[in-house]
């Protein structure tokens, strides 16, 4: 396969590791704060039946999204850091 190769930029790949990062921070910080604005419509209406029980059964499954974004944020980033140690591992020319 002469001619045939594959160049990676380590620059782009912690970019993109960063990236991911801070997203699952800022969606992290953005649920909270939905979760905070749903909590309140939940405590300060008067709502009874289907809607109230829709809003707290909602809540509840954004409760369980909670730390789980900013965990895949950090994932990823690892998954980019890890790519590169493992490319720069198996590469048999030195840059």
């Amino acid at each position: 396969m002469a001619g045939t190769s594959l160049k990676i930029e380590d620059q782009y790949v912690e970019d993109m590791g960063s990236f991911f990062d801070e997203y699952g921070r800022n969606m992290e910080e953005a649920m909270e704060s939905y979760l905070q604005i749903m909590n309140t419509i939940k405590e300060d209406s008067l709502m009874e039946g289907d809607t109230a029980e829709a809003l707290a059964v909602f809540i509840e499954h954004g409760e369980f999204l909670k730390g789980k974004m900013e965990a895949l944020g950090e994932m990823a980033k690892s998954v980019c850091a890890n790519f590169l140690d493992e490319v720069d591992e198996k590469d048999q020319f030195l840059f």
